[in-house]
């Protein structure tokens, strides 16, 4: 055991010191949470975003955050896919499955790719602008749609949806 239990008169120091790492740990593990559910990029949360790719006639509505308006498809849906033509609507990606690596915010859906056993995957990546305009598609691959949007000064967001 790291201190032997030797009646001394040390024992209610190293009461104290135990009580001052465990609080410490305490402090650290809050402090983290508390970094983490404070988002840099929480003042865009209050903003409904859309963007439409009129070359495949897609509209997509965009809920960065949970207080963020809710999208086409319902509350728990943070990018939904609608059909122009069709108005068809479809999650391409659940706020419950997010993920934020740097600069880049995932959302998976639970549905898979059409014709594969993947899930569906919309990723959002923030980089530097100037002005804020509608979101356009600035290219379309195999693995995806690729959305630029200058959303604040400074700041510009990539989406593509992979499948």
């Amino acid at each position: 055991m790291f201190f032997r239990d030797k009646p001394t008169q040390r024992r209610p120091l190293r009461l104290v010191l135990w009580l001052c790492i465990g609080l410490g740990c305490f402090l650290v593990r809050s402090g983290a949470e508390e970094v983490r559910s404070s988002l840099w990029y929480q003042d865009l949360c209050s903003y409904k975003w859309e963007a439409v790719d009129l070359d495949n006639k897609v509209k997509y509505t965009i809920k960065l955050c949970e207080s963020s308006p809710p999208t086409s498809c319902g509350p728990s849906t943070a990018v939904c896919a609608q059909n122009l033509d069709s108005e068809v609507k479809y999650s391409v990606g659940d706020l419950s499955l997010q993920k934020l690596s740097g600069t880049v915010l995932d959302y998976k859906a639970t549905d898979t790719c059409p014709g594969g056993a993947n899930p569906v995957q919309t990723s959002i990546d923030f980089q530097c602008g100037k002005t804020m305009v509608r979101p356009k598609a600035t290219g379309l691959t195999s693995t995806g749609l690729f959305l630029n949007k200058r959303c604040l000064p400074n700041t510009v967001v990539m989406i593509s949806s992979k499948g």
